[in-house]
């Protein structure tokens, strides 16, 4: 399938954004030690969200969206890539985004856009886990995310912030809508282009 250059220019772009702090960071500090930490950050959240203390909930997730971008970025520039850190990382991403999108965006957001974000994903995790094992190459390491899925995921993290904004400024959730709507289109994409290259490995 074929990758629009500007996606490619937009993770170019975003390593080269985030390198500079990555290169400052202890060397005993792993991906997965983020990883963990993003995961730990997730009930306390949910809990600030569901009892209405938004402006201690957006924060806890702004931390922890920042360890997303951080623990990926980390993996790549000192190759500390894992078959651990390619299943744990995801995951902890769909947990972080569906624990707000199912406690502060229930409210405000179209429920089909939320089961329809939530049914693809798991969809694809399905999916990508038979194709795998059907073909019998359990010497391949295990397939991380392509690039419509970092694509997804990042609109659906801007998604959330354009949400929270949206408490004091109402209009903007139709500007989270529509990077819902785009990330929808990259998870459909997503799980078509994993399937095809896992096919062709």
């Amino acid at each position: 399938m074929h990758i629009p250059p500007a996606l490619e220019r937009f993770a170019h772009w975003k390593d080269r954004l985030v390198f500079p702090i990555v290169d400052r960071l202890p060397r005993s500090l792993h991906p997965n030690h983020l990883t963990v930490l993003r995961g730990l950050l997730i009930a306390p959240m949910i809990l600030l969200l569901w009892s209405h203390h938004y402006a201690w909930g957006f924060t806890i997730f702004v931390v922890a969206a920042f360890t997303d971008f951080l623990d990926g970025a980390l993996a790549r520039r000192r190759h500390h890539i894992t078959n651990v850190g390619k299943i744990l990382d995801p995951g902890t991403d769909r947990f972080l985004i569906y624990g707000v999108l199912f406690t502060f965006g229930w409210e405000a957001l179209p429920h089909s856009i939320l089961w329809t974000m939530f049914i693809l994903d798991l969809i694809h995790a399905i999916l990508g886990l038979i194709v795998y094992l059907l073909q019998g190459k359990t010497h391949l390491p295990f397939p991380g995310p392509n690039i419509w899925g970092k694509t997804k995921n990042t609109l659906q993290l801007l998604g959330i912030l354009f949400l929270f904004a949206a408490l004091t400024r109402p209009l903007l959730v139709f500007a989270s809508l529509t990077l819902f709507a785009f990330a929808i289109i990259c998870s459909i994409l997503a799980m078509e282009h994993d399937i095809l290259q896992r096919r062709t490995t």
